[in-house]
């Protein structure tokens, strides 16, 4: 193929990504809400678990960072909380772990923000 064919090729799967992505996670995000929701309330231990694994996870990640390491510090959670869980027995769907480490994060670095500027 020539270099023009590639380059129209190329704009093209940009442009797909740029509009099929935001539409693919539109739809993708409240079948993890809901997936999180029905975890919670009809196997809490399990979810209790993930909320550990996630928490330990997102620690985990920064404290590796902050030593310095280079690494991607979500795909890092990630692994983590997945050898943790597969380390108990526990088989759940990697959406749902991404879902319990955003969580945490969210919860993990605005847990201090209260008190800020006091």
């Amino acid at each position: 193929m020539d270099e023009t064919l590639w380059k129209f090729l190329e704009q093209l799967l940009v442009i797909a990504a740029t509009t099929l992505l935001p539409m693919f996670l539109a739809w993708l995000a409240p079948k993890v809400i809901a997936a999180w929701a029905d975890l919670k309330s009809n196997k809490s231990d399990l979810a209790f678990g993930l909320e550990l694994a996630a928490k330990m996870a997102v620690q985990a990640a920064e404290q590796a960072k902050l030593g310095g390491a280079l690494i991607d510090k979500k795909q890092y959670a990630l692994e983590i909380a997945q050898k943790w869980l597969t380390a108990y027995g526990v088989k759940i769907d990697l959406a749902l772990i991404d879902a319990a480490i955003e969580a945490a994060v969210m919860t993990e670095f605005n847990q201090h923000k209260d008190g800020e500027g006091e």
